[in-house]
Order: C-alpha cells, then sequence, then structure tokens
C-alpha cells in the first residue's frame, strides 16, 4: 500500500496549522506605529563626527525644515494629487474600471426588471400601477446610476476648495520658513537667533550657539558630536508626524475613490431594495470618509496654528528665560501631538454618521 512520504505529511501538517491561526485585529493605530518604527529604522544616518560649525548649521536647518513644511500643507498637496483619479479620461484603466461598474449595474438593473416583470405577468397583476411604480423606480436607479459617480466627484471638488482656501491662509502666517535659512545666508536672523536661543534651554542642546559660531576657537568638538547626534535624532522627530498625517490622508482619500469606482453598483441596489437597503448605507459609509478627512484637516489646521502661534512667542518674546522655554518645547511638540490626535479620530465620523 502506497504511503505519503514524510515530507509531505509535515507540510500537510504546518498548512493545517497556519490554516487555523488567527490573525491579530491590525487598527490603523497599529500601522501608523509601524510606519513611524520602519521610518526610524531605516532613516537613522550614520553618527559621522560633526566636525565644524557648518556641518552643525545645516543640520539645524535640516530640523527646522521639518516644522517649516506643515503637515496642513503637505495633506493638501496629497489630497489635490488625487483630483481626477479614477474619474477622467487621463488613465486608461480607471476610465475603463468606471465604464465596467456603470455596465454591471445596467445589467443588473435590466435583468431585475426582467425577473420582476415576469413575475408580476404570472400573477396577471400587470396593472397601470405597476408599470408606473416599476417605470419610475428603473428611471430613478438609472439616474443615479449615472450621476453619482458625478456627485460624489463635486463633493470632492468642494472639499479641495475649502482646503485650498485654508492653505492659503496656513501659507500666509507661516513664519517659521524665514528661520530655516541659515544666519550667514540671509533670512530673518533676528527669528533665528530666537530660535537657537529657545532650543539652548533645552538640556540636550545646551552650548548650541557656542558651537554654531564659525568664529568661536575654543569649541568642544565631543560636545560637537553629541549636538549633531541630537538633532539627527530631533529631524526624525520633526518629520514623522509630517509622514503619519500624509499616511492617514492617503489611506482615506484611497478608501473615497475605491468607494466613488463602485458607487453605481452600490445604488444600483436601489431597484430591488429601495432607499433602505444597501445604497443608502454605502452612501452614508462615503459621507463617512468624506467626515473622516475634514475631521483629520481639522485638527491638522488646529496643530499647525497651534505651532505657529508658539513660535512667534518664542521669535517675538524679549524676556530671557531660565530654565525650560515652555513656548519652544511646545512648539516644537505640536506637530507630534496632532498626528496623535488624527490617529485617535478615525472612529469618529462613523459615529456622527452612524454606520
Amino acid at each position: 500500500m502506497f504511503r505519503t512520504p514524510n515530507i509531505f505529511r509535515k507540510v500537510k501538517f504546518m498548512l493545517l496549522k497556519i490554516k487555523k491561526m488567527k490573525l491579530p485585529n491590525i487598527s490603523l493605530k497599529h500601522v501608523s506605529f509601524f510606519v513611524c518604527l520602519f521610518l526610524f529604522i531605516i532613516a537613522v544616518p550614520a553618527m559621522a563626527a560633526v566636525v565644524d560649525s557648518a556641518t552643525l548649521s545645516a543640520k539645524v536647518v535640516a530640523f527646522m525644515e521639518g516644522y517649516s513644511q506643515t503637515a496642513f500643507e503637505q495633506m493638501t498637496e496629497a489630497y489635490g494629487a488625487f483630483q481626477g483619479f479614477l474619474t477622467t479620461n487621463l488613465y486608461t484603466f480607471p476610465q475603463t474600471m468606471k465604464s465596467i461598474m456603470v455596465g454591471f449595474s445596467l445589467l443588473f438593473v435590466a435583468l431585475h426588471g426582467f425577473i420582476l416583470i415576469y413575475e408580476e405577468a404570472k400573477k396577471a397583476d400587470l396593472s397601470q400601477e405597476f408599470w408606473q411604480r416599476t417605470l419610475l423606480t428603473i428611471g430613478f436607479t438609472l439616474i443615479a446610476i449615472f450621476l453619482i459617480g458625478d456627485f460624489f466627484e463635486l463633493l470632492y471638488k468642494l472639499g479641495d476648495l475649502i482646503i485650498q482656501k485654508i492653505n492659503l491662509v496656513v501659507a500666509s502666517v507661516n513664519t517659521i520658513k524665514d528661520a530655516t535659512i541659515d544666519i550667514t545666508k540671509g533670512g530673518n536672523p533676528a527669528a533665528y537667533d530666537k530660535v537657537i536661543k529657545g532650543l539652548e534651554t533645552i538640556p540636550m542642546l545646551e552650548g548650541l550657539g557656542d558651537a554654531l559660531d564659525p568664529n568661536n576657537s575654543q569649541i568642544n568638538y565631543y560636545n560637537l558630536q553629541s549636538l549633531g547626534e541630537s538633532f539627527d535624532m530631533l529631524t526624525l522627530i520633526a518629520w514623522a508626524p509630517i509622514f503619519v498625517c500624509l499616511f492617514l490622508t492617503y489611506t482615506a482619500v484611497l478608501e473615497i475613490k475605491l468607494r466613488q469606482m463602485f458607487a453605481p453598483l452600490a445604488v444600483a441596489s436601489i431597484f430591488s431594495d429601495g432607499l433602505r437597503g444597501s445604497a443608502v448605507r454605502y452612501i452614508k459609509k462615503y459621507l463617512a470618509c468624506m467626515l473622516r478627512i475634514a475631521i483629520y484637516f481639522g485638527i491638522a489646521a488646529i496643530g499647525t496654528f497651534s505651532m505657529l502661534y508658539f513660535y512667534n512667542k518664542v521669535i517675538t518674546s524679549s524676556v530671557v528665560i531660565d530654565g525650560l522655554n515652555m513656548d519652544m518645547v511646545l512648539m516644537l511638540g505640536s506637530p507630534v501631538v496632532t498626528a496623535l490626535m488624527m490617529m485617535q479620530s478615525s472612529g469618529i465620523a462613523d459615529e456622527l454618521v452612524g454606520v
């Protein structure tokens, strides 16, 4: 009698074990955490020796650029980049998928209509009221199939218009960009000096002003190395919230676009289930996705204005602060808090819409 080889039995046993395994429930917060961890692992630069103040100055500028490129501005660019995606003739695949969805929807309505008429004909109940009700439902469903994609796109464009208007306000008050230029190259020297003095109050950045002075002949090179490593780490902290905000925006926008693509097929169920069927739930889910993006941008706007508010307090203050400069700490922490709040707010939209 033929027996299965031992190696095959082991493989079969392993496959059965894998099949019985239960995958953990991974939420958006977990994914965002692993994105930050991944960025931290791959983006940590080699801690090369910092040998002059110019190199350290470049690290300070790179660090501050992470705050000048606000999360709201970057999210606005990401949102606007999806304009026309899955809706225009610029791409063959999206337009083809849109046509396929509309075609399937029309086929569904046609088949269901024939079945309904056939069943009513067997009952000999093809009354005038039946024809009026059926034709009215078919007409409404067809209009919904052809217009739902354009209606969703109109909502998306309306959101883009509002976001762009707010972004103009954010860009007009973003004074951090003036201080990202090295003091030796122009920019806003007074603001740059205030930022350096504010950073110096942080324990790990003590002596920053002396280390940045190219005329200082008594530079502690150990301190210079330590400051360079500190700014390597702080640069990651400055840029990581932006990547988290962009990740959350991208996932929400992509879900909206996918729902927009399948919308014709979803609203086709109006003919069979009426307004209490899955079509209404689908539209409510789409609106919840739009509301989630609005909440994301609202949080990003509050966080951006908060960061700029504390930054302006730092550069306009004439008081010499002994100890930790709390305005500087709050300015540096605003993007991190913004990203954390966005991760925590993902379920608010569903609760408000009721899906």
